[in-house]
């Protein structure tokens, strides 16, 4: 749970469960006082959340709030999904029904990548963003079953996403049985054709973990290297990724 500025005299930042921004509004999500709400602060002012353009919003009939994201423009719950529209007045945001289905009972199974967020719903893993009419299932029949039949279903809250970024796969590690570490893993890359589908291929992989994420480390240069020959063992390749970072 987190609280923005919570040791400010100023602010009156909630206590949530989810944080990002939108607008240049810090915006807290399944608030410990109500986890079917969301709050967003002022315009460029993280301490105010009760004066300008800051607000709030209650969706009571769709679970609690799993999460907010920006750049797909979707609020996911445990059984729906609402879009999100920047309305450019006092209100900032409006958020229309998209579907009183598919939404998610796993949070962190939730990824979003450029305007995309893909998620695990009660039947399979799928891909939406505000732009769409409906979510799409990227895992009907073949995967979904492949899944449902091995993971374990009383601890699916604990499955957890992420993306590679540098290619266009999203992982999603699931647990196939009684423990608090995950030990299965669906790889779908959206940029290859799949005789099953559409939509991408799937691929698998086995290893144990608690938490799959993005870390970055610092890119590096050969600036201040003093080496007579540029032939100098250890030394990255040219064109690899340390040197991005």
């Amino acid at each position: 749970w987190t609280s923005i500025c919570s040791g400010s005299s100023r602010s009156n930042a909630p206590t949530g469960r989810f944080v990002t921004v939108m607008d240049d509004k810090v915006v807290i999500s399944h608030l410990a006082s109500d986890a079917r709400k969301v709050q967003w602060s002022d315009l460029d002012d993280s301490e105010d959340w009760t004066t300008g353009s800051s607000g709030s919003q209650v969706f009571p009939d769709a679970g609690t709030v799993m999460g907010f994201f920006a750049h797909a423009r979707i609020v996911i719950m445990e059984r729906g999904l609402r879009r999100i529209t920047s309305t450019g007045d006092i209100t900032s945001f409006s958020f229309d029904e998209l579907t009183s289905e598919k939404g998610t009972i796993a949070p962190w199974s939730c990824v979003e990548t450029s305007d995309r967020l893909y998620y695990l719903a009660p039947d399979g893993f799928y891909v939406v963003n505000g732009n769409m009419a409906e979510p799409v299932n990227i895992s009907n029949n073949r995967i979904s079953n492949y899944f449902y039949d091995l993971v374990n279903n009383a601890r699916i809250s604990q499955v957890q996403g992420t993306y590679d970024p540098f290619n266009p796969r999203v992982v999603w590690a699931y647990p196939t049985g009684d423990t608090e570490h995950n030990d299965h893993n669906l790889i779908f890359d959206w940029s290859l054709s799949s005789e099953i589908g559409p939509f991408g291929r799937w691929s698998e992989a086995v290893f144990d973990s608690l938490v799959i994420a993005r870390i970055a480390t610092a890119g590096i240069t050969l600036e201040n290297l003093n080496i007579a020959s540029i032939d100098v063992a250890g030394l990255a390749s040219f064109d690899g990724r340390a040197y991005m970072g």
